[in-house]
């Protein structure tokens, strides 16, 4: 009697960065010292890639937050100018009621000041009657 065995294919795990450089390295190494310079300076020159990738991001983060920032002030200023303008044309109209509360006291007096007249000129009147 067999006894059936399960066979399982060897599953080879991913490797790291690490190990990844590690094994570059050393077939780098394996072939010679020439080689050995190019991939140091391979490497230096991937650093200096991503350090320059670093600060472009760093400068367009920048940008972006000098846009808001901009925009922002932009937004305050107009807010400020809208306010100014509503300010001058309330004030505006606050000189004009004034005006007209003055204008229609002045004819209020010039009314009363007529019917005094004419009150004074009846009593005269009354006077050279009796």
């Amino acid at each position: 009697k067999q006894h059936r065995v399960e066979i399982k294919p060897l599953h080879k795990p991913k490797p790291t960065a690490a190990e990844e450089y590690e094994r570059q390295y050393r077939e780098q190494v394996g072939i010679g010292g020439a080689n050995i310079r190019a991939f140091n300076m391979r490497n230096e020159e991937l650093d200096e890639v991503k350090e320059l990738q670093s600060h472009l991001e760093v400068m367009k983060v920048k940008a972006q937050i000098d846009k808001g920032v901009e925009l922002k002030n932009r937004r305050r200023e107009e807010i400020e100018a809208y306010e100014r303008a509503k300010e001058r044309e309330m004030e505006l109209v606050r000189q004009r009621g004034l005006r007209q509360d003055a204008e229609k006291a002045a004819e209020a007096r010039a009314a009363a000041k007529v019917a005094q007249q004419a009150l004074l000129e009846q009593l005269d009147h009354r006077r050279q009657l009796q």
